[in-house]
Protein backbone atom coordinates (compact mmCIF):
# COMPACT_ATOMS: atom_id res chain seq x y z
CA UNK A 1 0.00 0.00 0.00
CA UNK A 2 1.32 3.50 -1.10
CA UNK A 3 1.81 5.77 1.88
CA UNK A 4 -1.33 8.35 -0.47
CA UNK A 5 -3.19 5.39 -0.37
CA UNK A 6 -3.30 5.70 3.25
CA UNK A 7 -3.72 9.05 3.79
CA UNK A 8 -7.06 9.04 1.80
CA UNK A 9 -8.57 5.96 2.84
CA UNK A 10 -7.49 5.46 6.30
CA UNK A 11 -6.30 2.06 6.04
CA UNK A 12 -3.04 1.03 7.37
CA UNK A 13 -0.30 -2.17 6.28
CA UNK A 14 0.09 -4.45 8.41
CA UNK A 15 -2.02 -8.22 9.35
CA UNK A 16 -3.53 -10.12 12.50
CA UNK A 17 -2.97 -13.44 13.24
CA UNK A 18 -5.74 -15.20 15.55
CA UNK A 19 -6.60 -18.71 16.42
CA UNK A 20 -10.43 -19.75 16.43
CA UNK A 21 -12.59 -18.75 18.94
CA UNK A 22 -12.02 -20.61 22.58
CA UNK A 23 -14.56 -23.04 23.66
CA UNK A 24 -13.13 -22.63 27.25
CA UNK A 25 -11.50 -19.51 28.76
CA UNK A 26 -7.84 -20.03 27.41
CA UNK A 27 -4.73 -17.99 26.26
CA UNK A 28 -4.06 -17.55 22.91
CA UNK A 29 -1.45 -15.43 21.26
CA UNK A 30 -2.55 -12.56 19.05
CA UNK A 31 0.10 -11.05 16.70
CA UNK A 32 -0.37 -7.80 15.35
CA UNK A 33 2.86 -7.20 12.51
CA UNK A 34 3.07 -3.86 11.16
CA UNK A 35 5.91 -1.88 9.23
CA UNK A 36 7.03 1.33 8.52
CA UNK A 37 6.44 2.28 4.43
CA UNK A 38 10.22 3.67 4.92
CA UNK A 39 8.99 7.75 4.76
CA UNK A 40 10.97 9.52 7.62
CA UNK A 41 7.31 10.84 8.53
CA UNK A 42 6.37 9.61 11.81
CA UNK A 43 2.58 8.81 10.57
CA UNK A 44 4.32 6.61 8.38
CA UNK A 45 6.24 4.62 10.85
CA UNK A 46 5.49 1.10 12.37
CA UNK A 47 4.57 2.33 15.73
CA UNK A 48 1.92 4.86 14.35
CA UNK A 49 0.26 2.06 12.00
CA UNK A 50 0.46 -0.48 15.79
CA UNK A 51 -1.44 1.72 17.01
CA UNK A 52 -4.30 2.63 15.00
CA UNK A 53 -4.52 -1.38 14.31
CA UNK A 54 -4.95 -1.63 18.17
CA UNK A 55 -7.65 1.41 18.38
CA UNK A 56 -9.46 -0.30 16.17
CA UNK A 57 -9.85 -3.41 17.40
CA UNK A 58 -10.80 -1.72 20.75
CA UNK A 59 -13.23 0.12 18.60
CA UNK A 60 -15.04 -3.05 17.37
CA UNK A 61 -14.74 -5.08 20.70
CA UNK A 62 -14.01 -2.90 23.45
CA UNK A 63 -13.31 -5.67 26.04
CA UNK A 64 -10.40 -7.22 24.24
CA UNK A 65 -8.32 -4.99 26.59
CA UNK A 66 -9.32 -6.54 29.36
CA UNK A 67 -7.87 -10.05 28.17
CA UNK A 68 -4.63 -8.86 27.55
CA UNK A 69 -1.86 -10.34 29.41
CA UNK A 70 1.11 -9.22 27.50
CA UNK A 71 2.22 -6.56 25.35
CA UNK A 72 5.93 -7.74 23.30
CA UNK A 73 6.68 -4.68 20.59
CA UNK A 74 10.15 -6.00 18.78
CA UNK A 75 11.07 -2.80 16.70
CA UNK A 76 14.48 -2.85 14.60
CA UNK A 77 15.35 0.84 15.72
CA UNK A 78 14.59 2.66 18.95
CA UNK A 79 11.43 4.81 19.18
CA UNK A 80 11.65 8.11 17.47
CA UNK A 81 10.02 11.03 19.86
CA UNK A 82 6.73 10.91 18.11
CA UNK A 83 6.41 6.96 18.32
CA UNK A 84 7.83 7.44 22.08
CA UNK A 85 4.75 8.89 22.62
CA UNK A 86 2.36 6.65 20.72
CA UNK A 87 3.70 3.88 22.42
CA UNK A 88 3.58 5.38 25.52
CA UNK A 89 -0.29 6.07 24.69
CA UNK A 90 -0.99 2.41 23.32
CA UNK A 91 -0.07 0.96 27.31
CA UNK A 92 -2.54 3.14 28.53
CA UNK A 93 -5.33 2.22 26.55
CA UNK A 94 -4.62 -1.49 29.14
CA UNK A 95 -5.12 -1.67 32.38
CA UNK A 96 -2.08 -2.74 34.40
CA UNK A 97 -4.06 -4.77 36.97
CA UNK A 98 -4.78 -7.62 33.88
CA UNK A 99 -0.59 -7.17 31.83
CA UNK A 100 1.51 -9.08 33.49
CA UNK A 101 4.35 -7.80 31.03
CA UNK A 102 4.40 -5.12 28.70
CA UNK A 103 8.06 -5.32 26.75
CA UNK A 104 10.09 -2.46 24.43
CA UNK A 105 13.33 -4.27 22.56
CA UNK A 106 14.81 -2.60 19.80
CA UNK A 107 18.13 -3.93 18.08
CA UNK A 108 19.92 -0.34 17.36
CA UNK A 109 19.31 3.17 17.97
CA UNK A 110 17.48 5.10 15.54
CA UNK A 111 19.39 8.06 13.80
CA UNK A 112 17.59 9.48 11.17
CA UNK A 113 15.51 12.50 10.58
CA UNK A 114 13.86 12.42 13.90
CA UNK A 115 16.66 10.40 16.55
CA UNK A 116 15.49 9.08 19.38
CA UNK A 117 15.30 11.38 22.13
CA UNK A 118 17.49 10.06 25.02
CA UNK A 119 14.96 11.67 28.01
CA UNK A 120 12.51 9.46 26.02
CA UNK A 121 14.02 5.61 26.99
CA UNK A 122 13.35 6.67 31.40
CA UNK A 123 9.55 7.28 29.82
CA UNK A 124 9.14 4.55 28.08
CA UNK A 125 10.95 2.57 31.23
CA UNK A 126 7.87 3.65 33.45
CA UNK A 127 5.36 1.72 30.97
CA UNK A 128 7.74 -0.88 29.34
CA UNK A 129 10.39 -3.05 30.16
CA UNK A 130 12.69 -1.67 27.89
CA UNK A 131 15.43 -3.66 25.87
CA UNK A 132 18.01 -1.92 23.60
CA UNK A 133 21.33 -0.25 23.31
Amino acid sequence: MEPEDSRLTGQVGGYVIEGAAAQQHTEQRAEIATRSTGDEAPATHAEARLLTQVERMLAEEPTWKDRVRTIEIHLSESPCPSCAGLLLLLRSKFPSSTVRLALLQWGQRHQGKYPTDPSDIPRLKGSYRVIGP
